[in-house]
């Protein structure tokens, strides 16, 4: 199945920021997303959001190519996907190093804010 994946602009401000300090890394995130628009779903979901049967979230590890981190201790990108309407959005993304994880509360504002 063939879904279809829209960049959020939270997401596009993250990415951009991080492109400058990571260059290298960029194909990863591009790999990443193809493999989504494949319906190949990455990640583990998360739980307890209270969400719709056909609607989920979901936590991907990417690997920081640039300063030789594995995905484990690299970047985390988080997506939002609307099984139903094959519709991916991607909310947000961050460097371990940077923040720990998003807050549940984060990411419910995120897709009220970005998605409906």
């Amino acid at each position: 199945m063939i879904y279809n994946v829209e960049l959020t602009t939270y997401f596009k401000n993250q990415i951009k920021h991080l492109a400058k300090k990571y260059p290298k890394s960029m194909p990863e995130f591009e790999d990443a997303i193809g493999e989504l628009e494949k319906g190949n779903l990455l990640g583990i979901e998360y739980d307890n959001l209270s969400l719709p049967n056909d609607q989920s979230v979901y936590k991907v590890m990417v690997a920081n190519i640039d300063t030789q981190r594995s995905a484990k201790n690299g970047f985390r990108f988080i997506y939002y996907i609307i099984k139903n309407e094959c519709q991916i959005y991607v909310l947000s993304v961050y460097s371990k190093s940077d923040m720990e994880n998003l807050k549940q509360s984060q990411i419910k504002d995120l897709i009220k804010k970005y998605c409906e």
